[in-house]
């Protein structure tokens, strides 16, 4: 079973449509419990539905030959058979910027509901505010849960995308046709750099970079090893 972590804006919704290419009815989307929402009833819902998982892991296993989704990899840690983890990262800071532009532009009828954004959306946060929450601090600690970036048979980077896709193949013996989906990059926000103290919105994304820094290297032994 293949376990692919999809942190938000770090190419994800791309690798997604790679996924289904390959997977088709075979692949398991998961998106109903983010686990960076800080509600009682998502949290209440992630638990629920690992037990769910463990209830019904056989099922699943028979059923889907992959899963993708916003959730923590322990979220499918019980299923039976052998698992291999996968997971996309992106520079902090540009993961960020690009994270709050992507908020911002949704309509009132497109934002789903979730603890953070209800708090950037009622309290009109500016981006360094947004990047300063606790949430957006320990975003990827959040989203790695209890599992290690060594643990991982795959990690890929988003700024070494087609890279990754060629580490991927070499890895799972599975060739991924390249979409470009969903893509804010840095020439998109360029415009609104001189309004953002930069130097705080580093300092506040310090602890997302340490684990940026692990994946990198983490990235280079495999691509040093693979290909």
């Amino acid at each position: 079973m293949l376990i692919s972590v999809h942190m938000p804006k770090t190419a994800g919704t791309s690798f997604l449509n790679s996924l289904q290419k390959v997977f088709g009815e075979r692949l398991l989307q998961h998106y109903s419990t983010p686990p960076d929402s800080t509600y009682m009833s998502d949290r209440a819902a992630l638990l629920k539905y690992k037990f769910g998982v463990i209830w019904k892991g056989r099922k699943i296993v028979r059923r889907y030959d992959a899963i993708h989704g916003h959730f923590v990899p322990e979220t499918f840690s019980f299923l039976p058979g052998p698992k291999q983890f996968c997971v996309f990262l992106r520079e902090p800071v540009d993961r960020t910027i690009s994270h709050y532009l992507y908020w911002e532009k949704m309509g009132p009828l497109q934002i789903p509901r979730h603890s953070v954004l209800d708090h950037v959306v009622r309290n009109h946060l500016t981006l360094n505010d947004f990047a300063a929450l606790p949430e957006i601090v320990n975003y990827y600690s959040t989203y790695l849960g209890r599992m290690s970036l060594e643990k991982f048979d795959f990690v890929g980077l988003q700024e070494e995308y087609n890279t990754s896709l060629c580490l991927f193949e070499k890895i799972f013996g599975v060739k991924l046709e390249e979409y470009r989906d969903n893509v804010v990059n840095r020439e998109q926000y360029e415009h609104i750099l001189s309004s953002v103290d930069l130097a705080k919105l580093r300092l506040a994304q310090a602890k997302n970079r340490e684990v940026y820094d692990q994946a990198r290297r983490r990235f280079d032994l495999l691509c040093s090893q693979y290909l």
